[in-house]
């Protein structure tokens, strides 16, 4: 079932999204438990040192690198470089955020997250994806609450194919237009346990 194009999904999602928002971990992990997926982990401004993976934390540094006006202290989607985060080009999420949030484009489905997960989200909503409906509800969730709240956002959850990948850490991070209302969202996705199923696919912008 499309999570962008039903409304009973939309709701469970925005319903989540609030308790991430809320930081309402334990709320979030039995949410996600009675959808038979293993309790999912979030921390907003995380600390980089903590990070599964160096990748990880170039990348948010990079972010905080870019630039942004003295009294916004989030960077502008049009300041964007991809070649500033070329090192993680791979595992690279890139999307736009469609009527505040209602679904998400993805401009970029880095090629090694393709690699492992089996299919490849370039060009395609996540409401519309062929992503599993839990992990998709989970991604829904925290984009939502990303573009609200305006923070760097780690999470980490297992697949329900998990025999695929064991685990997918992510930290994520919002781009905004000149009123500051967030309208691009970059992350990096590294999954972990696994080999991956495709090999052939290569990172493409659209």
């Amino acid at each position: 079932m499309s999570v962008g194009g039903d409304s009973t999904e939309r709701a469970r999602a925005d319903l989540a999204a609030e308790m991430i928002i809320s930081d309402e971990r334990d709320k979030v992990a039995e949410f996600f438990a009675r959808e038979e997926m293993d309790p999912p982990t979030f921390v907003w401004n995380p600390d980089p040192e903590t990070f599964p993976h160096p990748l990880m934390k170039h990348f948010l540094a990079t972010w905080q690198k870019m630039a942004h006006a003295p009294d916004r202290p989030i960077p502008l989607a049009k300041d964007f470089d991809v070649f500033a985060f070329r090192s993680a080009i791979g595992h690279m999420m890139y999307l736009d955020v469609i009527d505040g949030g209602r679904d998400f484009r993805y401009r970029v489905y880095g090629s090694r997250i393709a690699q492992f997960s089996g299919f490849d989200l370039t060009g395609k909503n996540l409401g519309k994806s062929d992503a599993p409906s839990i992990s998709r509800d989970f991604m829904l969730a925290c984009y939502k609450a990303l573009v609200r709240r305006q923070e760097p956002l780690f999470t980490q959850h297992k697949s329900p194919r998990d025999f695929l990948v064991a685990t997918w850490s992510r930290i994520l991070v919002p781009l905004v237009d000149e009123t500051g209302a967030t309208t691009r969202l970059l992350g990096v996705n590294i999954p972990s346990g696994k080999e991956p199923l495709n090999t052939g696919v290569r990172s493409v912008f659209t």
